[in-house]
């Protein structure tokens, strides 16, 4: 009974992050462009592209991932991981409509709120011993075959993905970019 409870409670708290993430999403970094890190910053870099929902492109590179880090890294990498992966999916599916406008209208003080409530969505879910997939799943498999550390493989998606976010978003509207300017 003991470890019934045990995986109630876990899966729940993992549930509990991935909606703070998922809000923070939705009510903060998307209505201003905002880009992050991983996977859901490719795919939100997508989103602010082409339009198609976030949840669509988050599921579709995790899917593919996944399929890539069972072959190499075996099944026993991740159940929690496709939990999370499914119900992130579904969860910016389902608010990214329902919250169509900031809920902070300053542009900083939305990106500091929303990349704080992704912090603690996400600590939420590892804390668990859960996933989002992602970039995770590509650190693993870096880490397989080269000495280097998981959080320094983390690090240069992440720069890539930020990166290019700025590439893209400056070339959305030119407007965009003089009202990046001001901000800055």
């Amino acid at each position: 009974m003991r470890t019934i409870m045990d995986n109630v409670r876990t899966y729940g708290l993992m549930a509990l992050g991935l909606l703070i993430f998922a809000v923070a999403w939705t009510a903060f970094l998307f209505p201003h462009q905002i880009s992050g890190s991983g996977v859901s910053g490719l795919a939100a870099i997508i989103f602010y592209a082409t339009g198609i929902p976030m949840g669509y492109t988050y599921f579709a590179i995790n899917v593919v991932l996944i399929i890539i880090g069972l072959k190499i890294l075996g099944a026993g990498f991740g159940i929690k991981s496709i939990y999370g992966i499914l119900l992130g999916a579904a969860m910016l599916s389902l608010l990214q409509p329902l919250i169509p406008d900031a809920v902070v209208q300053e542009k900083f003080m939305s990106a500091l709120i929303g990349g704080g409530l992704c912090g603690v969505g996400l600590a939420i879910i590892f804390t668990q011993g859960g996933s989002t997939g992602g970039t995770d799943i590509i650190a693993m498999i870096v880490t397989k075959y080269r000495n280097i550390s998981l959080g320094r493989v983390i690090l240069y998606c992440d720069v890539i993905i930020i990166g290019s976010s700025y590439l893209i978003l400056t070339d959305l509207e030119p407007a965009q970019r003089v009202e990046t300017m001001v901000y800055l």
